[in-house]
């Protein structure tokens, strides 16, 4: 659901690679996390277990963002945020109790894409590359 909701969004993530280094902090509960990005530009972090709220705390370059939490096992939008770039960005989690994804693009990209025209392109999105879904031995987040 995570992928069909990447593409519906035009999310870009052709270009991304995985990166656990933007991954600073934990919002509060049991969570593990893994993260795609495309440094400065757009990312995608998966969440998984169970958050009683908090803040996300992820090292972004200078700029600002628009953040989308999704529930991947619906595809709706359960909340949505600006984020300012800093190496300690806090971004408020919903609660959730099984899996969250935040979908995270620089608002520079979504103006320039409005304004040239040109759409992200999801179709590089392929499960076969990378997936979304939690790996089975985890990635514990300190916090």
């Amino acid at each position: 659901a995570v992928t069909d909701t990447v593409k519906a969004s035009n999310f870009a993530a052709g270009n991304m690679t995985p990166n656990r280094g933007v991954l600073v902090g934990k919002p509060g509960g049991t969570v593990y996390a893994e993260a795609l990005a495309e440094s400065g530009k757009s990312y995608i972090v998966y969440l998984w277990g169970s958050v009683s709220g908090g803040n996300l705390t992820m090292n972004l370059p200078a700029g600002t963002y628009d953040a989308r939490w999704i529930n991947p096992g619906n595809g709706q939008t359960v909340k949505t945020q600006t984020v300012s770039g800093s190496s300690a960005a806090a971004i408020a989690s919903p609660a959730f109790s099984e899996d969250m994804a935040l979908l995270l693009r620089s608002s520079s990209a979504v103006q320039s894409s409005r304004f040239t025209g040109q759409g992200y392109q999801a179709n590089a999105l392929q499960p076969s590359a990378f997936s979304l879904q939690p790996a089975a031995h985890g990635s514990a987040m300190g916090g």
